[in-house]
């Protein structure tokens, strides 16, 4: 149920992600917790994390990336960060 979840706010990303790799759900959760923080930093309750949140792939053992939020024909660009502890994955976005 968590992974149709996680499914349904990808969209562009979904182009680079390969379900049977071993670390698809990693990647995925990584993903939302990037559209999770882009989101709040944005403010903006009409963002959609399908259509304007967009992040680039991540290499494994990366801990660093670079996402774009595209809304009203404006492109706004943010350095982001990971970090990974007891399973637990925490990603941040600076402007």
């Amino acid at each position: 149920m968590i992974l149709l979840a996680l499914i349904k706010f990808i969209g562009y990303e979904a182009e680079y992600l390969r379900e049977n790799e071993a670390d698809y759900i990693k990647k995925l959760t990584a993903i939302w917790c990037v559209k999770e923080a882009l989101y709040k930093l944005f403010g903006t309750s009409m963002l959609s994390f399908k259509k304007h949140c967009l992040i680039i792939p991540v290499s494994d053992n990366e801990t660093e990336t670079v996402a774009w939020i595209d809304y009203e024909n404006k492109k706004f660009r943010y350095q982001i960060k990971f970090l990974e502890f007891e399973g637990f994955t925490c990603a941040y976005a600076i402007t």
